[in-house]
């Protein structure tokens, strides 16, 4: 299914999939000080609720952390799916520049993104049958957290996804994100299906947004036992042969439980009720070259699985589309490979 222009703005029809859930997000990290954060939310109209998470960290220190897996919603909730608990996600310019508000009546924040990269976008494939884009961009935060003024810079990637959305099915999938100060960004999904791992992800540097070609993790540590990636080395390349290979270590992660009849989202430790772990990682990387950036690494485990080398290979499942960079923003056509 191809990405269309409307897309970014357009609240999606719902299907009579019970598990179909159109979702927002946005992670948010400084590089140099170690403020970071994300915020998430979708909403499932035909289970009626929603989910809304926003957390705000320095280093391991949550300053705010709000998580909500159980908000209600109306089955004919339409374009105001993008106000759920706390937060809002507003469309200031599609694909260009959205904005993320929080205020929980004591703590609040406002965060800014604007996009640096072409949009990649991939589908579940036949596994769950959702679609998902993402791109990568800079952002300018500012926070009131018990009344301490907080204002940073730096860079975080957005997505936007609709339609059945069921982990059930996932063995093994492996998100990175990364982004680094001299704005160099890199994306690679791999999803386990078909004893293969398949690529999805661009590589972006030079102003320059490239197709992944190979994605290579290796030394993967999970800690504890069939829990979220502590530690690794990953070697991303792109057709053109530009290669980004950096360590990356946790520093902290936020858990929930899956199990085969669907999302089964809590924020605890799932015990022996789920059958697969999904987790949402903060780490730092540090490339070879010595440069520090941030980024995150997601991980859908089905309990016993977890490699610690996989290598996906072409070809690649992903699309970049060129919507909202200068060049083309009245495209109605940017799909590129």
């Amino acid at each position: 299914m191809a990405l269309h222009f409307d897309d970014d703005a357009t609240a999606h029809t719902v299907t009579d999939a019970v598990d179909w859930r159109e979702s927002y997000y946005l992670n948010f990290a400084d590089p140099t000080s170690g403020l970071h954060g994300v915020a998430w939310q979708g909403v499932r109209p035909n289970m009626g609720h929603g989910e809304a998470v926003f957390v705000l960290y320095d280093g391991p220190t949550p300053l705010i952390h709000s998580v909500n897996m159980a908000v209600p919603i109306p089955a004919d909730i339409g374009a105001e799916r993008t106000d759920l608990g706390h937060q809002s996600f507003e469309c200031v310019e599609p694909w260009r520049r959205w904005d993320v508000h929080y205020d929980d009546g004591t703590n609040s924040a406002h965060l800014e993104w604007t996009q640096m990269t072409e949009t990649c976008d991939w589908d579940w494939e036949e596994l769950t049958g959702a679609k998902h884009y993402q791109g990568a961009g800079r952002i300018e935060v500012t926070a009131v957290v018990d009344g301490r003024q907080i204002a940073f810079t730096g860079f975080g990637e957005r997505d936007r996804a609709w339609g059945p959305r069921n982990y059930g099915p996932i063995e093994f999938s492996w998100w990175t994100v990364a982004q680094f100060p001299d704005e160099v960004a890199v994306h690679a999904f791999v999803q386990f299906a078909d004893g293969k791992y398949r690529l999805h992800g661009f590589l972006h540097a030079d102003g320059t947004t490239r197709p992944l070609s190979e994605f290579r993790a290796a030394e993967v540590v999970y800690d504890p036992a069939d829990g979220p990636a502590l530690s690794s080395r990953q070697i991303f390349t792109d057709d053109e042969g530009r290669t980004v290979e950096a360590l990356n270590e946790r520093v902290h992660y936020l858990q929930f439980g899956t199990s085969e009849d669907g999302a089964q989202l809590e924020e605890r430790d799932p015990g022996d009720q789920a059958t697969g772990r999904m987790y949402l990682t903060f780490q730092k990387f540090t490339r070879v070259d010595g440069v520090e950036g941030r980024g995150m690494i997601d991980n859908n485990l089905r309990i016993g699985t977890a490699p610690t080398a996989f290598t996906a290979q072409l070809p690649n499942f992903s699309n970049l589309y060129d919507y909202g960079l200068p060049t083309i923003a009245e495209s109605l056509s940017g799909e590129r490979n």
